[in-house]
């Protein structure tokens, strides 16, 4: 079911909302109560399965969601936890950033990858932890992205982050890697399609009656679907 407002007001008036896809956390350190937004289940786990002479395991991924507006307005917080299940372990993890995302350089430098590193408890971000790099490719993978080079234990599995300049929508097909002794392990998982922020197709507003009302009156405005709903009026949030 989509979100609905009923309003009632004294006076004559025209209504003018607009509906954007975020809801605003300003700059914090951690999301504490605040929702992460996970709308793709169909690709929400990826394996990657690996070899070492006589042993070979399969290696895991969930995304976890994404924060917008987080940790500052305006970027996105992609969340991940990868598990290293058995041996050979994991010895470095790569996501797929598209290298027409301009990723080259460090997270400084770049126009589109600006941090990443560990997360803990409510979404706590510790920048830079997990030892992450650009890499443009990886040696091992060759994919183009991030790479954590952070070893793991047998049965050990870490959460990791990044954050990117802008509120993007979701791709099914983000490309992961892990690398255990000298294989490496690929998996497709949810990600940014960087082609597409949340304004891209934004949602549609249908009333039902009149938008002009006198004392008494109603109208019920109803939205498209979309990823996260707010209402404002006339610029200011309802």
């Amino acid at each position: 079911m989509y979100p609905k407002i009923h309003l009632e007001k004294i006076r004559s008036f025209s209504l003018n909302f607009i509906l954007i896809c975020s809801v605003l956390f300003g700059n914090l350190t951690s999301l504490q109560s605040q929702t992460i937004v996970n709308n793709c289940s169909s690709t929400s786990t990826a394996t990657m399965s690996v070899s070492s002479g006589s042993s070979s395991t399969t290696h895991s991924a969930t995304f976890v969601g994404v924060a917008y507006n987080y940790p500052t307005t305006g970027k996105s917080t992609w969340f991940y936890t990868v598990y290293s299940n058995g041996n050979p372990a994991i010895s470095h993890f790569d996501f797929s950033i598209p290298p027409c995302a301009d990723i080259s350089g460090t997270f400084s430098g770049s126009t589109i990858l600006t941090g990443a590193g560990t997360w803990s408890g409510s979404y706590v971000l510790s920048q830079g932890s997990g030892s992450p790099s650009i890499v443009d490719p990886a040696k091992q993978s060759g994919l183009y992205g991030i790479k954590f080079s952070q070893g793991f234990s047998t049965n050990q599995s870490r959460n990791y982050f990044f954050t990117l300049d802008n509120n993007y929508d979701y791709s099914p097909n983000t490309t992961i890697a892990a690398k255990a002794s000298t294989s490496v392990g690929y998996g497709s998982i949810c990600g940014p399609n960087l082609n597409c922020n949340l304004y891209c197709n934004p949602p549609t507003i249908t009333t039902s009656g009149s938008t002009s009302i006198c004392t008494g009156g109603s109208v019920v405005l109803t939205s498209s679907s979309a990823t996260t709903y707010q209402w404002y009026k006339n610029g200011v949030l309802i």
